[in-house]
């Protein structure tokens, strides 16, 4: 039987085949393609006893996996020791340093949110206003007026270069220069 040493990275959530390591050099053979028994017997020692050779990762399976491949076409029996490592999944940027806040009209709004991923990826960070003013602030620092007197509702989103975002709202209240009467 031919060894395939090496098992391709995964990570949880990842769907591993195990059962594709295993090759029988004679199935390209139409007359006899899987010695006396027809097909292969393929099994695994622990972890991976009765899994069939299939075996969806999940949250909180990343980790070192060591186990044995074992395989017979009825002539012929192997077996093959491996290892697998199931690295974490893409986890969430984490976005920080935004928090409500209170500003008199006239003063300017700076929002300097941290964003860090801790899987290393790239980030983005983007800002929407609420429905009632989607672009009433975009990241660059906003004077605001009179007319923004009112409870503003951002909400910053972080997104890492795979896709998965984290969001946060924060809400900015803008009160008049002068208290009304």
């Amino acid at each position: 039987f031919e060894r395939q040493t090496r098992i391709a990275n995964c990570a949880e959530g990842d769907l591993i085949n195990l059962y594709s390591i295993v090759k029988d050099p004679d199935e390209t053979d139409p007359t006899h393609p899987f010695g006396p028994l027809g097909r292969l017997d393929v099994s695994f020692s622990e972890p991976f006893k009765g899994s069939k050779g299939l075996w969806k990762t999940e949250k909180g399976d990343a980790g070192i996996y060591n186990f044995i491949v074992y395989v017979t076409d009825g002539e012929y029996t192997d077996s093959n020791p491996y290892c697998i490592q199931v690295k974490p999944g893409n986890q969430p940027p984490v976005l920080s340093n935004l928090k409500d806040m209170t500003v008199v009209a006239g003063d300017t709004v700076t929002l300097e949110p941290k964003c860090v991923d801790p899987d290393g990826d790239q980030v983005s960070i983007a800002y929407a206003g609420d429905i009632t003013d989607r672009e009433w602030y975009t990241g660059l620092p906003k004077k605001t007026e009179e007319k923004d007197v009112g409870e503003h509702i951002i909400t910053v989103s972080c997104i890492d270069n795979r896709g998965l975002p984290t969001y946060k709202s924060i809400t900015i209240t803008v009160v008049p220069t002068t208290p009304l009467a």
